[in-house]
């Protein structure tokens, strides 16, 4: 599928089921560090986010942490 076809069908769902901000690519940085809230070891979370570097998976948590403790203070 064609990006653009990607997008376009997600935010045709993405309304239907009344989740006006949010977009497929902020799912995968919330999958992933839920995963890593979880515990899950970095390897099965790469593997899982079909990610080629296992760093991956620790920057996109620190960025996630990060960005909810300068939302806190």
């Amino acid at each position: 599928m064609e990006p653009t076809n990607l997008s376009h069908s997600f935010a045709q769902l993405r309304e239907t089921a009344g989740l006006p901000g949010v977009r497929l690519h902020g799912l995968r940085h919330t999958v992933v560090s839920l995963l890593m809230e979880l515990g899950l070891p970095p390897h099965v979370v790469q593997a899982i986010a079909r990610q080629a570097d296992v760093k991956i998976p620790f920057k996109v948590y620190a960025r996630a942490t990060l960005d909810a403790c300068v939302r806190l203070s």
